[in-house]
């Protein structure tokens, strides 16, 4: 973890919030370069090295470390999602009553109306 001077003395611009930051914590945000990356690393923690790597790779790393927090995120909202669809539906729904059905949808809804709205009948 390195300071926000050690990371702008290397062409990186940091928040200048005063807090110590990884590699990885600098590759999540929003401007960055690879080289500068390395340079702020050799000079900030004399015998870490990042060694240099295809450009593919780097580019690779770089989006692992930006989207990291947003995959997180919505593996989160999936798993609310996934919860909510095991609920069941209120004993006498009337899904007749829901104008965004087709007339078909909402006629086979009545003949049979699911228990949960991950379909599941009782």
């Amino acid at each position: 973890r390195l300071s926000p001077q050690a990371w702008a003395s290397a062409g990186l611009r940091p928040k200048a919030d005063g807090v110590r930051r990884s590699a990885w914590e600098m590759l999540s945000l929003a401007a960055f370069d690879m080289h500068a990356m390395r340079r702020a690393v050799a000079q900030g923690a004399p015998g870490h090295v990042l060694p240099p790597a295809p450009l593919s790779v780097d580019f690779h790393v770089a989006c692992e470390a930006r989207y990291e927090r947003h995959v997180a995120r919505l593996g989160e909202q999936e798993e609310a999602l996934r919860r909510g669809h095991a609920l069941p539906f209120p004993e006498g729904t009337d899904f007749g009553a829901l104008g965004e059905l087709s007339c078909e949808e909402r006629e086979r809804l009545a003949r049979a109306p699911p228990r949960t709205p991950r379909g599941e009948w009782a």
